[in-house]
């Protein structure tokens, strides 16, 4: 038997090429929602999806029974709106859901009404139209050989379909990895979520082709490295085929939620149960090797900017950064926009958990294990809005995209060097009574600088590097521009100082450095022998007195032993 809903994608595929149906008359092939209630042939269908598609998009009331926090550990919840849980489930996923006994509802999947590209006939139709998979790698290719100068394109990895997962480099010296802020902007982690796809190619394209004449996009390609990735899940974008967009679908072709497979702040490293997913582990390196200050993930099906934690109730540290940084994207919405544009949860802002929970989420995952930041951006309640609506979501939303480049400038802008040497050093940047659960930052070892991104204010922070003496600083954040603190850490040296030499009857052991613990203290003779031992619990500076009257005359070595260092003196001993 061919399973339902293939049969339909297949029919409805084939006949839009041939141009003899309409979008229009796409939907009205399939049963509304108001008649696909809970009934048996209405399982016979899901298990029919669910073999064409792999997964199937449904809606049930919040139960009493089950808690909100039950369900997303079982699947992959989409939102929670007026008492109605709607959700995303593979094949697993679902049977395990139907052992609760809740009623449903099979939703018709979201990406069934899209326009596909045809023939261009003005520069602006280009944008309001999805590109085939072919024609978006030639736009990425084109970007480059147009700017060659400011862009590069980079490849993040391969999805498992053997599809390209691209990013394009925007800066002014773009093949060097220069002491700036870098920003990351990517989109359509889940594949039928397609608006910032179209946005971020616009926004690539805007940014390159306004570079020479317009002051603001000049400073930020100038002063910041940005890349964009606007397609994270190449195979759900292109489940059906590789010229249309129609029929994709959520997961990755292994039926995954790939915003459900990161590492958890509190679920620890596979939350979802399922091993890291190729597109996963390719963003995972890529994102730890560039060391991003400051980054978006766009999506779709809510209209609002959402700042983490998505996993735990408490608050992040720079909770209040993140509140300003994403009212001040909203409000750039809002003004930009028809009144009714953006106005989710709290006018168009939202804490992740106060939204609804998850967790494996890309946000959590940057911000904690990368220590970072990021915030998920809903860029519309359609997840794969059409023709003029993707021309409306640009004007709507591309001031508040440049601004929020901008925020990668907020705060204090460091440097950590040896105090010797002047060699760039990795350190580990604190706020006492403010940094909690890994919001602290560490400065980049290749170029020694570090990116704090904070509200204005005046902060101390605690500079730490192996090796080398901590170092507390005094310093000021400031908006949108920032003033470079440099700091010079020292060597711990592990200084010591033995007399009198020769000896006669003690020694006395200087320690002028930070030691701290226990330190071991052997004196060996010329034939390797310890002759003499003892272990002291040390806080430098010291001196420690040593009876060595037993000893024969000769020459001896005094090994010191403690964490991280051993050190070998010479001393003599002669007759008083």
């Amino acid at each position: 038997m061919i399973p339902v809903y293939k049969s339909y994608i297949k029919t409805f595929y084939l006949s839009l090429l041939k141009g003899v149906i309409t979008i229009s008359l796409l939907f009205s092939c399939f049963p509304s929602e108001n008649l696909r209630a809970q009934t048996i042939e209405t399982e016979k269908n899901a298990f029919a999806e669910l073999e064409a598609r792999g997964e199937i998009y449904f809606s049930f009331p919040v139960s009493k029974t089950y808690t909100i926090d039950y369900f997303i550990h079982l699947f992959s919840v989409d939102r929670v709106r007026n008492d109605t849980v709607y959700a995303y489930a593979n094949k697993d996923q679902f049977s395990q859901f139907l052992s609760t006994g809740i009623p449903y509802r099979l939703l018709t999947p979201p990406s069934m009404q899209v326009r596909m590209q045809h023939p261009i006939k003005s520069t602006g139709e280009e944008w309001q139209l999805y590109p085939s998979y072919s024609r978006y790698i030639e736009m990425m290719d084109s970007f480059v050989i147009k700017y060659p100068s400011v862009c590069k394109l980079v490849e993040i990895g391969n999805s498992i379909g053997g599809k390209k997962i691209l990013a394009v480099k925007i800066s002014d010296n773009v093949n060097m990895q220069e002491d700036e802020p870098a920003v990351f902007f990517s989109s359509t982690i889940h594949g039928d979520e397609g608006s910032g796809f179209i946005l971020m190619l616009r926004l690539i394209d805007h940014l390159l082709s306004h570079y020479t004449n317009e002051d603001e996009i000049a400073y930020l390609v100038e002063q910041a490295e940005i890349y964009i990735n606007p397609l994270a899940n190449p195979d759900g974008l292109y489940f059906v085929s590789d010229t249309s967009v129609i029929g994709a679908r959520r997961f990755n072709l292994n039926n995954i939620d790939l915003n459900r497979n990161f590492p958890d702040p509190d679920e620890g490293l596979h939350p979802d149960g399922y091993a890291w997913q190729p597109e996963t582990e390719a963003m995972m390196n890529f994102m730890s090797e560039n060391r991003f200050n400051l980054s978006a993930n766009f999506h779709g099906g809510a209209e609002l900017v959402n700042y983490p934690w998505d996993t735990w109730y408490r608050r992040h540290a720079d909770n209040a950064w993140y509140t300003d940084i994403s009212r001040e994207y909203a409000d750039s919405a809002h003004k930009y926009s028809q009144n009714t544009y953006m106005l989710d949860e709290n006018n168009g802002i939202t804490n992740g958990y106060d939204w609804y929970r998850i967790t494996g989420g890309r946000q959590d995952y940057v911000n904690y294990y990368l220590h970072s930041r990021e915030v998920t951006i809903e860029l519309s309640h359609t997840k794969l809005p059409i023709g003029y609506t993707l021309q409306q979501l640009w004007n709507y939303n591309k001031e508040a995209l440049i601004g929020y480049v901008y925020n990668c400038f907020e705060g204090v802008r460091g440097k950590v060097m040896d105090s010797e040497t002047l060699q760039p050093l990795a350190a580990k940047i604190f706020i006492p009574d403010y940094d909690k659960d890994s919001s602290f930052i560490y400065s980049d070892k290749q170029s020694g600088s570090f990116f704090r991104l904070l509200v204005p204010g005046a902060y101390t922070m605690n500079v730490n590097a192996s090796g080398y003496l901590p170092a507390t600083i005094s310093a000021t954040a400031y908006s949108k521009t920032s003033v470079v603190e440099e700091v010079y850490l020292d060597k711990v040296t592990k200084n010591f100082k033995v007399y009198p030499n020769p000896f006669s009857q003690k020694i006395f052991l200087e320690i002028n450095e930070a030691v701290s613990g226990n330190i071991h203290i052997n004196v060996i003779d010329m034939a390797g022998r310890i002759v003499y031992t003892e272990t002291n619990e040390v806080s430098s500076p010291e001196v420690m007195e040593i009876d060595l009257s037993e000893l024969k005359n000769g020459v001896y070595t005094v090994q010191l032993q403690g964490e991280g260092f051993i050190k070998n003196l010479k001393i003599i001993r002669v007759s008083p």
